[in-house]
């Protein structure tokens, strides 16, 4: 493949390209992240406007759509006189390593649940402490919610097969109680708890991305969760404590906090809130166009979203995300759209399941 390698009256830094959107889509260099020019450290950054302008006449879309724009300095290194040229990207490499597409964005959960017996709460540390068989299920700090903890992965469907097995492995243990996806009981609230695993941006704010991610899944994935939600708006205003960020020396995980235990309801309720969450991320990750600089209001804009007050979602807030998701993600979480606006049409006769063994091991309904 060849590069339509620019020189750049702006770039002076050897260790430095810029390119369009679209040829850091193609390229497999979307996210500004650090590649190497020899043995110098470099990045790759989004073009300027006025090279953008300088070739708009003089290349196709195509053309376009595979533009580098480098320094003199670099032209020099190659060997390169002419100011705009179509070089081989093997050629390019030699200098440049242009990165592949960032990691796949694996998701994880560690949701609580309730452990009633006859309508009343239980301790789950006292409930399970002598009887749990590994780490996958346990207790939250407070000792009173349950949680599991199935295993990570890209694929929705993977990490609820992982919290089946957990039940169906726990099964005697947890059969002793009804297992309960709650929002809120007896002054206690459950979190769901969706685990956003960050690829490796190149930003020293991460804190600006994980405002941003939870602004945008506040605003087109949470509309939908709400309505299983019957104490929501007490709870939501219960969570100040917005997302954490949990890193190891590897990784950086968004845990984004607001969705409740409900997500745990159904596996359909599940594995759609999943997918919806990860399409959304991704498309984030897309539109976002310097990751050195992300300004909230600027990329809420970009991405043609307002932010929303979580404590007050109504009707044309979800007819906002819908749109959103309509134009942006398809059908993505067509399921959990369905049927948060079934509970929202028919909320005076639905009654919902909550006992989790039911609803996952034994495949009954969500509603009674």
């Amino acid at each position: 493949m060849k590069v339509v390698l620019v020189k750049s009256k702006k770039i002076k830094s050897p260790s430095e390209v810029r390119l369009s959107k679209k040829a850091r889509s193609r390229l497999n260099t979307k996210l500004f992240k650090p590649f190497r020019l020899g043995n110098v450290s470099a990045e790759v950054h989004q073009a300027y406007k006025e090279d953008l302008r300088s070739v708009r006449r003089k290349l196709t879309p195509e053309q376009k759509s595979r533009t580098v724009f480098a320094s003199k300095a670099l032209f020099e290194l190659l060997g390169l006189d002419e100011p705009l040229i179509e070089i081989d990207i093997n050629k390019l490499k030699k200098y440049v390593k242009l990165l592949e597409k960032p990691e796949v964005i694996l998701l994880g959960s560690d949701p609580e649940f309730a452990l009633m017996d006859n309508g009343h709460l239980i301790q789950a540390f006292r409930a399970l402490s002598e009887k749990i068989r590994n780490a996958a299920l346990g207790w939250d700090d407070s000792l009173i919610q349950a949680e599991i903890r199935p295993e990570p992965s890209d694929d929705p469907i993977e990490v609820a097969n992982s919290l089946r097995h957990i039940l169906e492995t726990n099964i005697d243990i947890l059969s002793e109680f009804e297992p309960t996806a709650i929002a809120s009981i007896e002054g206690r609230f459950f979190g769901g708890h969706v685990h956003i695993d960050l690829p490796k941006l190149h930003t020293e704010d991460v804190s600006k991305l994980c405002d941003l991610l939870e602004n945008v899944l506040n605003s087109t994935v949470l509309p939908f969760l709400v309505p299983f939600e019957p104490n929501s708006e007490r709870r939501l205003q219960y969570v100040h404590k917005n997302w954490r960020l949990k890193e190891n020396p590897t990784k950086k995980i968004l845990e984004w906090r607001f969705p409740s235990s409900e997500i745990i309801i159904h596996p359909e309720v599940f594995i759609s809130t999943l997918e919806l969450t990860k399409t959304v991320v991704e498309k984030v990750l897309d539109i976002i166009e310097n990751n050195d600089a992300i300004e909230i209001e600027r990329d809420m804009e970009k991405l043609k979203l307002n932010k929303v007050d979580i404590s007050r979602i109504t009707n044309k807030t979800r007819e906002s995300a819908l749109k959103w998701i309509d134009e942006l993600c398809g059908n993505c979480g067509e399921r959990l759209i369905d049927l948060s606006n079934y509970m929202i049409k028919n909320k005076k006769e639905v009654k919902l399941n909550r006992n989790i063994l039911k609803t996952w091991l034994k495949e009954e309904n969500l509603f009674i």
